[in-house]
């Protein structure tokens, strides 16, 4: 039998969100058994859920009609790995000029978003170990599969226990790249926790302040956004020789390990815990990820 967790003591972080730079403060509190993971703003509160979740703005958006928050995936993702089934999660966003600006106008959006920390999912890492876990008296709810179930991109093998994530990415430079990982709270802190997501629509060949200038102006209605920050996102580079320098994993397959937190991030919004499950993802992404798992849920193969 497994049961429940949640943290000991509240975790506080702040970061800048990508959208529209504005400063965001997340508070990481415990909850009571059953309660799963909610995440709470100014509109109210929202649960993290497969029903309520959507790709949006290459990230995942939680909308219940209510309230909208988007890029949870990496924070849903490390909690997850680290055992956590019950937290509130606070989001606080303090408005930059911009949008201030914008929202007197009428033009901005009412959607939150979770923000990106200093050192990626690396920081909420070394919070969650200084707060601790505390074990709970209910059993946790775990999913299995009894046969493998195969698609085009991601795809479930039933094994002895525990959680493998297998990825596979294939970008011009370097090539195609696969990592394997047994999901446990020391190796999502410690072989992937600091990777950084791909920029992989940024051009090449354009300068690296012009492309954050872009970054910082696509999305309008969240204000003005800070651009592109290479210590959060790897941008395209042009020769393997420099993307081997610029990896944060000695193997050069960086990309490769962020697309399993982004995996993760879909796995968390089940309703159970997967247990005795190898996942392949091969160039999945998030729209393909909440499609599967649906499908997986309608037709009964995850129990």
């Amino acid at each position: 039998m497994s049961l429940q967790n949640t943290i000991k003591t509240s975790v506080h972080l702040t970061g800048i969100e990508y959208y529209g730079g504005n400063y965001v403060e997340t508070v990481i509190k415990p909850a009571e058994e059953n309660t799963g993971i909610i995440f709470r703003t100014k509109n109210g509160n929202i649960k993290a859920k497969l029903d309520y979740a959507a790709q949006s703005r290459s990230s995942i958006l939680l909308n219940n009609g209510r309230v909208q928050i988007l890029n949870v995936e990496h924070i849903l993702a490390t909690l997850y790995a680290y055992g956590i089934d019950n937290a509130l999660i606070e989001i606080k966003r303090t408005p930059s000029k911009s949008f201030r600006l914008l929202s007197e106008l009428g033009l901005t959006t009412g959607i939150e978003v979770v923000p990106t920390f200093e050192d990626r999912e690396k920081t909420l890492c070394d919070k969650l170990d200084g707060a601790g876990i505390e074990q709970q008296r209910t059993e946790r709810k775990e999913l299995r599969i009894n046969k493998p179930v195969y698609t085009e991109k991601l795809s479930f093998e039933p094994i002895n226990s525990g959680l493998i994530l297998v990825a596979t990415t294939n970008y011009p430079i370097p090539g195609e790249q696969t990592v394997a990982i047994q999901i446990t709270p020391q190796s999502y802190r410690d072989e992937l926790s600091r990777s950084r997501p791909y920029a992989k629509h940024a051009p090449v060949w354009l300068p690296k302040r012009l492309v954050s200038a872009i970054a910082a102006v696509m999305f309008p209605s969240f204000g003005i956004g800070h651009g592109f920050d290479s210590s959060k996102v790897f941008l395209p580079v042009k020769n393997k020789e420099e993307w081997y320098k610029t990896q944060r994993y000695p193997d050069g397959d960086e990309i490769a390990r962020h697309t399993m937190v982004d995996r993760l991030g879909a796995l968390a919004l089940l309703n159970g815990r997967l247990e005795g499950v190898r996942v392949l993802a091969r160039y999945s992404g998030h729209e393909n990820d909440l499609r599967v798992l649906r499908e997986l849920i309608h037709n009964f193969l995850l129990h």
